[in-house]
């Protein structure tokens, strides 16, 4: 993490409110910003701000979000997200968030961040898929590029996606039963 980053910096990030930042349960005319919209793009623009001011390899998660949806923005409108450093404490970065569209603030809070080596977050992981799956390494080889393996003690295909083709061939000389369409 850089020294430009400390309390005081701070980034505008403008928002077309589309269908897909909407909620529909209230009918056609009452599609508005939804607030978890507004709190997926206040993370991404206090993400951004962090990966603005970081080194190489870094990036950030989120720890904590609080804020108060103030106002509606309707569909088609510009939401306008500025977001402040308020605080740097080490790897956390707390950031006091504000949000307008044309006519009204919609929002105030504040979001806290931690800031993280990429490389090491992703070993983490790993361990933990590790300990939450556990498999024999040793017995595990790959088939192909697209990530699929093929566990030889179990004699199944494992895909972290899931068996999504169920199709069957029917069976012939060439194509033996039990293969699906795409080739699984």
């Amino acid at each position: 993490m850089k020294e430009s980053l400390r309390a005081g910096v701070s980034l505008v990030n403008r928002v077309q409110v589309d269908r897909d930042r909407t909620i529909g349960f209230m009918g056609e005319e009452g599609r508005v910003y939804g607030t978890p919209y507004l709190v997926r793009d206040i993370e991404m623009t206090c993400r951004q701000l962090i990966l603005d001011h970081g080194d190489a390899g870094e990036d950030s998660v989120g720890t904590d979000v609080s804020i108060k949806h103030l106002a509606p923005t309707l569909l088609g409108m510009t939401a306008e997200i500025t977001a402040t450093v308020s605080a740097v404490e080490g790897r956390k970065v707390t950031f006091a968030v504000t949000a307008k569209d044309d006519l009204d603030q919609i929002c105030s809070g504040s979001h806290g961040r931690f800031v993280v080596d990429t490389a090491k977050t992703v070993e983490r992981l790993k361990a933990k898929v590790l300990a939450r799956y556990p498999i024999d390494l040793t017995q595990l080889r790959p088939l192909t590029y697209q990530g699929r393996w093929l566990n030889r003690q179990a004699g199944e295909l494992r895909r972290p996606w899931g068996n999504r083709c169920t199709k069957q061939w029917r069976p012939s000389r060439r194509r033996p039963a039990g293969r699906t369409m795409c080739g699984h």
